[in-house]
Parts: structure tokens; C-alpha cells; sequence
């Protein structure tokens, strides 16, 4: 005998109310072979022709709907609008489709939060575990990111390194408050011979071994600069080892270059700088990016009118031979990479070939908008990087009708950049 299940007539009118509500939901209807069941198969809800996502997302008449993000479907993380995201980011972390965090300060591995690790590429000190710390103390010495160490009993931390107290025996400078050697040359620290370290007051200057009252050259010729001796300066012709801003008679005093420093010829005239490796004409920021040329002065051409900076160096025709031009700019002589076809962009894309004055070719900086009405006297740039009528560059009038038909068969106009349309 079969045996059949009464439901009551509550019960029935809320199946009733259910399968009504879902029949209106456009789900695509159910039974076997639903693409959007978890098996592709058999819906799983437990109600005839009622699809499992219809109690995931809303349905509606015009279809269905992507699933919202969930444990189902994702296997990173669910952010607030409910989409699947990677899980590998500081901004969405998590693993599993579960809710992503942020993670601020820190960085995101495997779909967990953890602090920024300490070591040579994120800390200037010393670590402690995963904390960075200053590193220039005898309990804590070290630097770029090294384990932080104690020092023994009687030494100190001298540039991340233990090192026994300062005294005669092992600094031939002098000896600063905290015991740690010093070169014993500055202003602050000056001495030598493992002595206390003393500051130089007043007009006083530290000669290397004590503080000595200033000397004097009176005035020293043009090109030349004041060296301080003892007992009295003596005046020296400027060169790349002996540096003055001032080429004008002056008591300007000269800057001693040593090593590879040379005296810088741009910005930095009357400095000692390091050399770089980038050639003539190339993009610079400073002297010090620049090689030395014949002259042995690296020159960072810069200023409104040379956008990324340009590479040089002071030069006579001696010292810049052809095919590269010596010319006057900023009141400086400066070699220029040369070129041999007018308008054709150089080497460094940020530059192209121009007549200079005198008729030579060289590559200069390509003008912009914003640096037409410092590079260009009509305060024009054409699109080439020209400056519109400078050394035969064609360039047509704006507002003027350009000789040909345009595009259209009429009369083509002349652009703001003194092109034709």
C-alpha cells in the first residue's frame, strides 16, 4: 500500500505562495541540465523547477544575473559590491571568497595581511625581527637593513659597524661626546690625534688639525680664486681641481676638488662634483649625471628654456671638435652634440637638430608650449620642436591662408603651431 503525505491546508497555501513566487522568476526555469546549478544538473533548492541561485540573487524577467560573489564561485575575495576580486592586494586581500580587507601599511601574501618584512630594501637602519630602527646606537648599530647588534662593553657604532671607544690609539681626528672618531675637519668636529673634538667659532675655520683665524689674498686676478694657507692665501688660477663661481677679480676662496671630483661647469660653477657616466646631449638634472668632456668640467645645462637639462661642458673649438659645435649659451661656452640634417630629431629623443647662430648644426632641446616664449622670440613652437622661423625652419603665419588646397579643396589655414591644416 503506498502511503501518501497530507500536508495542511496552511502548509499548502505557503507552497503554493513559493512556487508562485518563483514561477514569475526568470532563472531559466530549473529541472536537469540548469547551467547555473552547482552540478550542472538537478537543482539543489528542494522545490520543482526552482533553481539553486534563485535564493543567491534576485531574478528578474530579463534574465539572470551574474551569481554574487561567494565560497561558491570565488576563490580570492568578495568586495562590497559583491564581485570576485584577485585577493592579492594590500586594497583586496583574502583567499576563499571571503570578505576582502585592506591592508594599510602593510602588504598582502597569500590572501593574509602582514607588516611590510624588515631587511636592505625597506629600512636605512638595522631590524629587530621585522622593526627598523635607526641603527646608529652601541646597542642597536647597523645599517641598509642588517640585524641590529649590541656592541661590547667600551666600543661604540661608528657607521653601522662596533667599534672600540674613540681615543689616541685608534683616531687620527678627534673624538666627538658620544666616542666615536670623527675625521676631525669641519666646523662642528675639528681636531685631530684622538683629541676632543671642538667647534670652531666666530670667523675661525678648521684648517684639519685646529681652529685659525681666516686668511686673506686681498684680491686676486680674474680667473682666479684665493687658496688659504699658512701663514698667508695665495691666489691660483681656477681649474678643475681649484674652483670659483666668480671669474671676475674677487677674494672669492677656492673649493679644493680630490679623487674623481671635478669642478662643475653649470649650475654647480665653483663646486666639486662627481662625475657621471651620461654622454653630450643626453637628458640631466645636475652636474653631477654628466661625464666630464675634453675639459674636464660636467655641465648640466638647465633653466626654462632646456626643459630636461642637456649634458655638456665648458669648451673652447679645441675642445669640442667637429662634429660637435662650441657655442655661447647662458653666457657660458658649452659643447653641443652636432648634428647633420636640420629638424631631425637627435640621439635623445628630447632633443632635434637645429641651425645655430653662425650656421653650425647642433642638437638643442625641443621647445613646448609651455617653454615657446623663453625658446622661441615669436613665442611659437611648431609640432616638429622647432621654434617657428628660426634658422629657415618653414613655419607659415597664424590666421594666414597656407598655399595649397587642404583636405577639403579649399584654402587650408595656418595652425597655432605653425602647421597647415
Amino acid at each position: 500500500m503506498t502511503v501518501r503525505s497530507v500536508r495542511s491546508p496552511g502548509q499548502l497555501l505557503l507552497l503554493n505562495a513559493l512556487l508562485f513566487s518563483f514561477s514569475g522568476c526568470g532563472c531559466g526555469g530549473g529541472g536537469s541540465g540548469n547551467p547555473l546549478s552547482p552540478d550542472g544538473g538537478t537543482p539543489v533548492t528542494g522545490i520543482p523547477n526552482v533553481p539553486w541561485y534563485c535564493f543567491v540573487i534576485s531574478c528578474s524577467d530579463a534574465g539572470v544575473t551574474t551569481p554574487r560573489c561567494s565560497p561558491r564561485n570565488c576563490s580570492g575575495c568578495c568586495d562590497l559590491a559583491g564581485v570576485c576580486q584577485g585577493g592579492n592586494s594590500p586594497g583586496a586581500c583574502g583567499l576563499g571568497g571571503v570578505a576582502c580587507n585592506t591592508c594599510p601599511d602593510f602588504t598582502c601574501e597569500f590572501g593574509r595581511c602582514v607588516a611590510i618584512r624588515c631587511g636592505p630594501g625597506t629600512c636605512r637602519g638595522c631590524c629587530i625581527g621585522e622593526t627598523c630602527v635607526v641603527g646608529g646606537s652601541a646597542s642597536n648599530c647597523g645599517l641598509d637593513g642588517v640585524s641590529c647588534r649590541t656592541c661590547a662593553l667600551g666600543s661604540s657604532c661608528v657607521d653601522g659597524l662596533c667599534q672600540t671607544v674613540c681615543n689616541s690609539n685608534n683616531c687620527a681626528g678627534c673624538c666627538d661626546e658620544q666616542g666615536n672618531c670623527r675625521p676631525g675637519n669641519t666646523q662642528s668636529n675639528c681636531g685631530t690625534s684622538g683629541n676632543a673634538c671642538v667647534t670652531c667659532s666666530g670667523t675661525a675655520r678648521c684648517d684639519g688639525l685646529r681652529c685659525v683665524a681666516p686668511t686673506t689674498c686681498g684680491t686676486c686676478g680674474t680667473g682666479q680664486c684665493c687658496l688659504p694657507a699658512v701663514p698667508q692665501g695665495t691666489c691660483v688660477d681656477v681649474s678643475t681641481t681649484h674652483c670659483a663661481r666668480n671669474g671676475a677679480p674677487s677674494n672669492e676662496e677656492c673649493r679644493v676638488c680630490s679623487g674623481p671630483e671635478r669642478c662643475g661647469g653649470g649650475s654647480e660653477k665653483g663646486f666639486c662634483v662627481r662625475p657621471g657616466n651620461r654622454p653630450l646631449g643626453a637628458s640631466c638634472a645636475w652636474d653631477g649625471d654628466c661625464a666630464a668632456g675634453t675639459s674636464g668640467r660636467p655641465t648640466c645645462l638647465t633653466g626654462l628654456a632646456w626643459g630636461t637639462g642637456y649634458c655638456s661642458d665648458e669648451c673652447t673649438t679645441t675642445t669640442c671638435p667637429a662634429p660637435d659645435v662650441c657655442t655661447t649659451v647662458q653666457s657660458l661656452s658649452v659643447c653641443l652634440k652636432g648634428c647633420s640634417t636640420a629638424g631631425a630629431t637627435c640621439t635623445n629623443p628630447d632633443t632635434i637638430c637645429e641651425v645655430l647662430d653662425g650656421g653650425a648644426l647642433g642638437c638643442v632641446p625641443k621647445c613646448t608650449a609651455s617653454t615657446a616664449n623663453v625658446q622661441c622670440a615669436s613665442a611659437r613652437c611648431h609640432a616638429d620642436g622647432r621654434c617657428c622661423g628660426f634658422s629657415g625652419n618653414p613655419c607659415c603665419d597664424t590666421g594666414s591662408p597656407c598655399s595649397g588646397p587642404s583636405r577639403d579643396g579649399g584654402v587650408s589655414a595656418c595652425r597655432l603651431d605653425g602647421t597647415c591644416s
